[in-house]
């Protein structure tokens, strides 16, 4: 790897039934990922996502099913780095940085590929809470209105909680863990 290493970001999103990439957003995300990748300008693809759904949904990692993709694509195996365990934005960026932090790897240049508001809220906590200016490469893919809505309130909310300490960050993160 080099000196500084030229990373592509790729958090998950949806999963459907079970344990597939949905063409809305996820599959969209790791396609835009893999056009990049064949620019030849980074050395890795971070794959972001653990399990966020219920059972009869997902049993896997988000990150695994995406690198299936992946290597389904190609030889890009040994390109992927997987975070297994996040549920949120938040948990994205930590274990990234924990997972970058346990490889004694060089600073990363990182390039976010994900929905435009997406990658907003990644940029906030990403400079807020860990002083890391990260690139974006944002997507442009139809969402619903809900979603469209909801990314502005989530993207306000990450101004002022960009830990991800508060009460409705722990409280999605709550919501999305599977109960035993």
């Amino acid at each position: 790897m080099n000196q500084t290493d030229r990373v592509l970001f790729v958090p998950s999103c949806g999963i459907t039934p079970v344990n597939t990439l949905t063409h809305g957003d996820t599959l969209i995300r790791c396609q835009k990922a893999l056009e990049l990748w064949k620019t030849g300008k980074y050395d890795i693809i971070f794959l972001c996502g653990g399990i966020f759904n219920p059972p009869h949904i997902q049993t896997r990692a988000a990150s695994e099913l995406m690198a299936e993709w992946f290597v389904l694509q190609g030889d890009l195996e040994e390109y992927l780095v997987l975070e297994r365990k996040s549920l949120d934005t938040y948990g994205n960026i930590t274990f990234f940085l924990d997972a970058w932090t346990e490889m004694s790897l060089a600073q990363p240049e990182v390039t976010v590929v994900t929905q435009w508001q997406h990658a907003i809220r990644i940029f906030i906590t990403f400079f807020l809470a860990h002083g890391t200016i990260v690139r974006i490469h944002p997507l442009f893919y139809r969402i619903s209105w809900k979603t469209f809505l909801m990314e502005w309130v989530m993207i306000f909310y990450h101004l002022f909680d960009w830990k991800g300490t508060g009460r409705v960050a722990r409280r999605n993160r709550e919501s999305r863990r599977q109960k035993k």
